[in-house]
């Protein structure tokens, strides 16, 4: 898995990066690639900033911790007894 962010905030997961990049601005001139000690890459766009695709050892699931079967953007916490997305919010497992 891939995980592609900019900042903080995650823009997408993939299982290659052939999966993520239509999340990468489009039609914007790339002014550097740097790669990462861990495999990963950092890409600047002329106007909008820093990208980074790094690997991960998550996996899509319905567990506290996994990447989120929905939106492919969230992980997945333990709230109120229910595996939510904290992004979409959406409820994989509930152990109610």
């Amino acid at each position: 898995m891939v995980r592609l962010h900019k900042g903080d905030k995650t823009l997408s997961y993939g299982e290659t990066e052939k999966d993520i990049v239509k999340y990468l601005p489009n039609g914007e001139t790339i002014m550097s690639v740097k790669m990462l000690d861990n495999g990963g890459r950092k890409i600047l766009y002329e106007t909008s900033g820093w990208y980074y695709i790094e690997p991960t050892d998550k996996k899509k699931g319905v567990y506290a911790g996994d990447i989120c079967q929905i939106c492919n953007k969230g992980e997945l916490v333990d709230y109120g007894g229910c595996a939510t997305c904290n992004n979409c919010n959406a409820q994989l497992k509930c152990g109610l």
